[in-house]
């Protein structure tokens, strides 16, 4: 007799349930650090064939770790994401954000007046705050919503078709291995990394390809500085965060790092503080021992997101109860006048 004793099936029943409706919202995969490792046996105990290698954790592609895995030993490629402006990126931490964290986020912002409404203050999204966060431009000329293929002239069709259906594991080798010798690969290695940037980051969504919103930033590379980087977030967050407040996905994409890094910011320094370390970009402070201590405080203070949004999921929870017991009550009243009136 196995000496192992098997979950019965009622007992499994009851594990599912368990987490069954724990959270709302689901995050973007590309935003929340997961990994998976797989047993060298299948179900039933027996050995896998040796034509399947064992599966390993997969290592998760942000800006941070291609930062520390290639773009920290090329000046070159360091310098032509300087020249695109972004190289306030280069200082993001590899952060690991916890779910429940960002799902209250997602709770106490008011989609009508764009502001986070917390116990700390009232904080609002602008697309200038999110320029400041995330050393943007938050002016000039606005991208387009799609790419018409119609439009384009031979060359950037050619371009277009190149980075159309691209997967995120293509845009990390074209990254990473396209060298920049010449013109045409540092045109190649720009659209590359805007494309990466903005699959893992600025437009993240859980689809593994590019998604058509991000094909626009293709093109006019030589005015890259002049267009308005933050509207292009702030409008694609917004719709997304939309999306989950109406209960239309459960899914919550797009760049939501930002909304914490401005909440942060706000409530530590206040609004238009001059110290120097207040300064744009934002996330040059929101770096190392900051962001930890940050996040260990609204994760276990009392007036942290974590912990207000547990209390007030209990309140929530036991309105909803005293509500059902209210009514069932009215109804069981109600019960007897109608049975003597039939009578």
């Amino acid at each position: 007799m196995d000496a192992t004793r098997q979950s019965t099936p009622l007992e499994k029943t009851r594990l599912g349930n368990r987490f069954k409706d724990s959270n709302r919202f689901a995050f973007s995969s590309t935003d929340i650090m997961t990994c998976a490792t797989k047993t060298g046996k299948n179900d039933k105990g027996k050995k896998r064939s040796k034509s399947r290698k064992q599966d390993s954790p997969k290592k998760k592609d942000t800006v941070a770790t291609m930062y520390n895995e290639c773009l920290h030993k090329n000046d070159e490629k360091m310098a032509l994401i300087e020249e695109l402006g972004f190289g306030a990126f280069l200082h993001m931490p590899d952060y690991n954000l916890k779910q429940h964290m960002l799902k209250e986020l997602v709770n106490i912002y008011d989609i009508h007046d764009n502001t986070i409404h917390s116990v700390r203050g009232d904080v609002q999204i602008t697309t200038e705050n999110i320029g400041k966060a995330l050393g943007l431009s938050w002016n000039g000329d606005p991208f387009d919503k799609r790419v018409s293929e119609k439009d384009l002239n031979d060359e950037d069709y050619a371009i277009f078709k190149m980075f159309q259906g691209k997967s995120q594991a293509d845009l990390t080798m074209l990254v990473k291995r396209t060298p920049v010798d010449t013109e045409a690969n540092q045109n190649l290695f720009k659209r590359a990394f805007l494309i990466f940037i903005h699959k893992v980051f600025l437009l993240a969504t859980s689809s593994p390809n590019v998604t058509p919103k991000v094909l626009p930033t293709l093109f006019g590379l030589e005015n890259t500085r002049e267009r308005n980087w933050a509207l292009h977030v702030h409008d694609f967050l917004l719709d997304e965060v939309k999306k989950a407040k109406l209960n239309k996905t459960k899914a919550v994409h797009g760049c939501y790092y930002v909304m914490m890094i401005i909440y942060f910011h706000e409530t530590h320094f206040g609004k238009d503080s001059r110290k120097p370390e207040a300064q744009p970009p934002w996330i040059q402070y929101w770096t190392g021992e900051n962001l930890r201590k940050r996040l260990h405080r609204e994760q276990n203070h009392s007036t942290g997101l974590v912990q207000t949004g547990l209390l007030r999921t209990a309140k929530e929870k036991l309105q909803k109860r005293n509500m059902d017991l209210k009514m069932g009550l009215n109804l069981r009243r109600r019960e007897p006048s109608s049975s003597s009136e039939s009578e």
